[in-house]
């Protein structure tokens, strides 16, 4: 898996991208603590963290780009209900 995944073969560079440094680090972890030989990468997605980031932006109104202290409330009101 590091094998694959080290080499430089995206869009032409010849320098690995920061995707592939994520799913080394995401693979070293997960071997290290569970013992796995792959990852199925079709099921890595980001749709819950970008869930989040739109209940942020609802809690808003019409201001839909808080500021990082406006998302802090944000996100306690969304925590605490």
């Amino acid at each position: 898996m590091i094998d694959t995944m080290s080499k430089p073969h995206c869009c032409g560079r010849s320098i690995i991208q920061l995707f592939q440094e994520g799913i080394i680090l995401i693979y070293r972890d997960l071997k290290h603590t569970q013992d796995i030989s792959y990852i199925l990468t079709h099921c890595l997605t980001q749709d819950i963290i970008e869930n989040l980031f739109s209940q942020i932006r609802v809690r808003g109104g019409v201001n839909d780009h808080p500021s990082p202290l406006d998302a802090l409330y944000r996100l306690r009101m969304i925590i605490l209900g």
